[in-house]
């Protein structure tokens, strides 16, 4: 595409960089979210998707993190018509109630 725009000049800046999650599923912190999202029968597999949380840079500093929410389908994670069900925000809410006890 230069050789079409030879007077073309680009310069990209990185404004943030957030780095991946790389939390061992042997880690007490991610054993107790599996055990308590078993307890409300949700997906408890870790899964790697197309998307950015501040997640990695906790990680990054020292502190367990993990990015956890009430619906997460690989074509509905911000896209136009992103939803979640009442069902599924009431699952997380109970979820995370047990996790902070």
């Amino acid at each position: 595409a230069a050789s079409h725009y030879p007077l073309l000049s680009c310069k990209f800046t990185a404004l943030r960089e957030s780095p991946g999650l790389d939390l061992s599923c042997d880690d007490p912190f991610v054993k107790l979210c599996k055990d308590t999202l078993k307890e409300f029968d949700l997906d408890d597999e870790p899964s790697s998707l197309p998307f950015c949380t501040e997640a990695g840079l906790f990680l990054e500093k020292g502190f367990n993190a993990l990015a956890i929410g009430p619906c997460v389908w690989k074509d509905n994670i911000h896209s136009p018509d992103e939803y979640s069900l009442q069902t599924q925000i009431k699952k997380a809410a109970l979820f995370y109630e047990r996790l902070i006890e």
